[in-house]
């Protein structure tokens, strides 16, 4: 039988680690709040002695959910946003990033059923989010999910802070997808743009050097535009 403290220790834990899922931004092994971390952990304690100070030995994981295509598991550096690349930098972190999405790390959601259950609330909110305001579908997931035993403690005792934050993040998540297809919208419109441009340019130098017969071709045939855009250095 496990004792009160160590059962008041395991809901301290399960809430942290769902108010990291939940968090603003997912920030919890950022550099920041890593270095915030040691600084609260050391508030009590001179940094001046000669004495040196250990600290734990840290492992950094992410779990992805997001939308994006990535791998099941991949090593990320805070190197790899250096400017210039380094190849023994001073300052490193590494951070271990899987993927929890559906067939993802399956065995690892099945070992922690907290992992799997997040999953499945995510998704329920995903489902709904198709057909309804996001602000109802998170509701209704987490109605559901409290029904259906999932996360159902966190849920009711969070309910108000979930729905607020996820309604946060997956807005911030269609706010992206938008923003992307925004860019590759505008890719494709200059692209266009520019290749009208210069087909124009062409049928200028065409029309001026009198080859009718050029133009007429070059209009129907790619590759011999091609070939007159580098002609005309275009």
């Amino acid at each position: 039988m496990k004792n009160k403290n160590e059962l008041q220790e395991q809901k301290k834990y399960k809430d942290t680690v769902f108010r990291l899922l939940f968090s603003e931004k997912k920030r919890a092994l950022d550099l920041f709040y890593i270095a915030d971390i040691l600084q609260k952990m050391f508030m009590d304690k001179t940094l001046y002695s000669s004495k040196r100070i250990t600290i734990p030995n840290p492992n950094f994981i992410v779990f992805y959910n997001g939308m994006r295509e990535m791998p099941e598991k991949v090593e990320m550096k805070l190197s790899d946003s250096f400017a210039l690349p380094a190849d023994n930098p001073s300052l490193e972190l590494k951070v271990t990033v899987l993927n929890i999405n559906p067939g993802m790390n399956e065995k690892l959601k099945e070992k922690c059923q907290d992992l799997k259950q997040y999953m499945i609330y995510i998704e329920t909110v995903r489902k709904y989010a198709k057909n309804m305001s996001l602000k109802e579908a998170v509701t209704k997931a987490v109605n559901e999910c409290i029904q259906g035993n999932i996360l159902r403690d966190f849920l009711m005792e969070q309910k108000s802070e979930v729905i607020k934050m996820s309604i946060y993040e997956f807005d911030e998540e269609r706010e992206m997808k938008l923003i992307r297809e925004d860019e590759r919208e505008i890719g494709r419109e200059e692209g266009r743009t520019e290749g009208e441009h210069r087909m124009l340019m062409l049928n200028k130098h065409l029309l001026a050097d009198d080859r009718m017969e050029d133009l007429k071709r070059a209009l129907e045939e790619e590759e011999y535009r091609r070939a007159l855009y580098q002609e005309y250095s275009l």
